[in-house]
């Protein structure tokens, strides 16, 4: 069984859209013009192995994506085996700790991956199954841009009632889908 996550109302960035359209705007969040992602390189579903993300907020004239800031992800599913997260990284590379709440009390901590976007990384540097490389998209000025997949496995099958951002402003998050049983 597959789970795709409603991040809708945790979005609070925009990054997928034409620069033209967000340089004169203060009511949202968005990254810096020269830095946007065309949203014709923004595919509205990914397939990732069999695992659906979906991608269709791109098209949201708001915001499409999580910059972590400490939110609490509500999810309330049980009998999951992993958390499939699509990133990605502004500015740095970026190394941090998630924390899945069970409804028991346990909690899991899980550190991810995601490699600034825009720069080379040699394959020695990525823990095989933890972060991969998704799919590169185009920004508004400058080199193309990679987008990452993070898979968590999960070690409780009780049921996870949510996960808990880090705090860091430079790690976004687009979609997160969870597989279960």
């Amino acid at each position: 069984m597959e789970y795709q996550i409603d991040l809708r109302e945790a979005f609070n960035h925009k990054m997928i859209g034409e620069p033209q359209d967000y340089q004169e705007r203060s009511d949202i969040e968005w990254g810096s013009a020269e830095c946007m992602f065309l949203p014709d390189s923004v595919p509205s579903n990914y397939d990732y192995q069999g695992i659906l993300f979906d991608l269709s907020a791109k098209n949201n004239f708001n915001a499409d994506n999580i910059q972590c800031e400490n939110q609490i992800i509500q999810v309330g599913l049980s009998n999951l085996k992993f958390i499939y997260l699509l990133t990605f990284s502004e500015w740095i590379h970026v190394n941090e700790e998630l924390q899945f709440r069970y409804e028991d009390g346990f909690t899991q901590t899980e550190c991810i991956t995601v490699f600034e976007g825009d720069k080379a990384i040699w394959n020695t540097d990525i823990k095989k199954g933890t972060c991969e490389r998704a799919f590169q998209v185009k920004i508004s000025y400058g080199p193309n841009y990679w987008i990452y997949i993070n898979k968590i496995q999960l070690k409780c099958s009780q049921k996870l009632t949510s996960i808990l951002l880090p705090f860091n402003p430079g790690l976004h998050i687009l979609a997160i889908t969870c597989k279960g049983e």
